[in-house]
């Protein structure tokens, strides 16, 4: 069989088996029978929410069947062909720079050295505590295909195993490989050692620092980030960048949704570059117009095919687009929620005063750099790119209902950091004292950001502790008056607060720590230790929302009452509240 013939048949093969596969779901038969063959063999328990698995199934397919499309017209079309190879030649061409392996490495070696104490630390990250104890990746259910299935090989098992620290080095791999494409992309190719170390800003801000905090999720969070600046290697190739542009956000909206702004971001800077190069404002316009559509394209296509949606569920947060509310008025309160939230959370001293200085700089590289364009037109078109970058750095986001304002969803902010820091130290190099002041500024800001992020995993190592003995001093009150030979209900609020010992780190720093306290204790005590039948998450101001709830438990009588926690109960039926004790300075 030659080789044509083999082609055919595997394509005809695959056809086969894809079309089995999607009348698998569609049959209310074989549907059933998978439901049975997951809870029997896979899960081993009843699935909780059949319609819920009905929807992940269908939407599941379809990812398949578009990846199978993509692969049909890139393997068995002549045109297909042409346009993968220009992309695979061109992206295996970014990669054969004399100092390519040298670049990587040092890459890798800045975020080693700065996320080593985090791996140390070796820390529960809020849904890692779920994944650990249960096993489960839940990541389909958020519409991330892309993580489900590479993380079945990255663990060898469809159950998720604590295989800390690959998952973590791996992330350190894909965000080393960002970073140099980054740099490379920013140079057009003339890429420097200097530009290498200011292109790892993006993956160390203060914000970055809670995605390499999920020790299952980081890989795909870093991918996310690469799959957002692949398309802009692809830049001088049209038809390239089209068909790039739209796989690429499928795969960041298949990985990590929260990464769609990159791409805008990119978009922006690409074509502020070209109009510093003195590019026609038609050619301006057709670029601005193919990305947009690229952009709107890939978004559509990802919610109306492969986005799950379940009703009156917790699936629906950061994922409902707005209705009911004024569009201006939605972005508006988005946008001002945002910004309070980015601006007021950023870094410390040091590392805020050499953003800022960067931010000066770029707008300096933007006049120095001009071309034919008046020194005033620079200036205000420099303003309007730094707004436009900022404003839209929270992506689609922005429509939404009920958006996740979170430090892991910033990745956008954290691209633009990048991007000032590399472009200037680029554009100012032929200029004798702007080269020393623009490489002191960038080397001096990576510094302070492998600081802040040293700094946050000695943070969490101590919180990590702080917890432990939270929990063990717990559960020993608890092991005295629960009959654990009968089923029980307890329920936990409050919070176990901040280790004393990291009262310096909290003072200097705007770490998210405190949030992870309540929810490792939470997730601890649940069902995986000693067999409870529910616990809430809500403290005692969130039961406000549940008056009955809060009335039925606030009225249990107390059995236990120390300075760590309060235990409540009674006919089997138990109410914790956890105690923040308060530190006098």
């Amino acid at each position: 069989m030659n080789f044509s013939l083999k082609k055919i048949f595997t394509f005809k093969t695959l056809l086969i088996v894809g079309i089995i596969a999607c009348l698998c779901c569609i049959i209310p038969f074989s549907k059933n029978l998978i439901v049975t063959i997951m809870e029997k063999f896979v899960l081993h328990r009843e699935l909780r929410d059949i319609q819920k698995w009905d929807d992940i199934l269908v939407h599941s397919m379809s990812f398949f069947a578009f990846i199978g499309a993509f692969w049909f017209f890139f393997w068995y079309t002549a045109k297909g062909k042409i346009i993968g190879y220009n992309i695979f030649k061109t992206f295996s061409d970014t990669f054969k720079t004399e100092k390519t392996v040298k670049y990587l490495l040092i890459a890798a070696g800045i975020f080693l050295f700065a996320y080593y104490s985090l791996i140390r630390a070796n820390y529960e990250y809020a849904d890692d505590i779920r994944r650990v104890y249960a096993g489960h990746k839940a990541w389909v259910g958020w519409s991330r295909y892309i993580s489900e299935t590479l993380a079945v090989f990255l663990h060898t098992n469809f159950f998720i195993n604590d295989i800390t620290p690959i998952t973590q080095f791996v992330a350190i791999a894909v965000l080393a490989i960002t970073s140099y494409l980054l740099a490379f992309i920013v140079t057009e190719g003339k890429i420097t050692l200097i530009s290498v170390i200011a292109s790892t800003c993006a993956g160390m801000t203060p914000y970055f620092l809670a995605n390499f905090s999920y020790k299952y999720d980081c890989p795909y969070m870093a991918m996310s980030l690469l799959f957002g600046i692949l398309p802009f290697l692809f830049t001088e190739k049209r038809i390239e960048y089209i068909f790039v542009s739209i796989m690429s956000l499928l795969l960041v909206c298949t990985s990590y949704q929260a990464a769609n702004s990159i791409y805008i971001i990119m978009a922006i800077f690409t074509a502020y570059k070209m109009w510093l190069k003195g590019k026609s404002t038609k050619e301006i316009t057709v670029y601005a117009l193919i990305s947009i559509g690229c952009y709107i394209a890939a978004l559509v296509f990802f919610r109306l095919f492969l986005m799950n949606q379940f009703a009156s569920s917790s699936y629906e947060r950061g994922t409902a687009i707005g209705a009911g509310l004024n569009t201006f008025q939605l972005i508006l309160r988005n946008y001002k929620d945002y910004f309070l939230s980015v601006t007021i959370n950023y870094g410390n001293f040091w590392i805020r005063f050499f953003t800022l200085v960067s931010v000066v700089l770029f707008v300096i590289s933007g006049v120095l750099t001009r071309n034919n364009r008046k020194i005033w037109s620079t200036l205000l078109m420099t303003f309007i790119v730094l707004f436009a970058m900022f404003s839209l750095s929270f992506g689609a986001y922005l429509a939404l209902a009920e958006p996740l304002i979170d430090f892991r969803t910033f990745l956008g902010f954290d691209i633009i950091i990048s991007l000032l820091s590399i472009f200037h130290v680029c554009s100012l190099a032929d200029f004798t004292k702007a080269k020393k002041i623009s490489y002191t500024v960038a080397v001096c800001l990576v510094y302070g950001l492998v600081v802040e992020a040293v700094i946050y995993g000695n943070f969490v190592e101590k919180q990590k502790y702080y917890e432990e003995f939270r929990f063990s001093i717990l559960a020993e009150d608890l092991s005295r008056i629960v009959d654990f030979n009968q089923k029980n209900s307890i329920y936990i609020g409050g919070w176990t607060g901040r280790t004393d010992k990291a009262r310096m780190e909290t003072k200097n720093y705007k770490f998210q720590g405190g949030s992870v306290s309540p929810v490792l204790t939470q997730y601890l005590i649940k069902d995986y230790n000693m067999d409870f039948e529910f616990l809430s998450e809500c403290t005692l101001e969130e039961l406000e929302y549940f008056p009955e709830l809060k009335k039925q438990l606030t009225d249990l009588p107390v059995i236990i009452d120390t300075y760590y926690h309060k235990i409540c109960g009674k006919d089997n039926q138990y109410f914790v509240y956890l105690k923040y004790p308060m530190i006098n300075e």
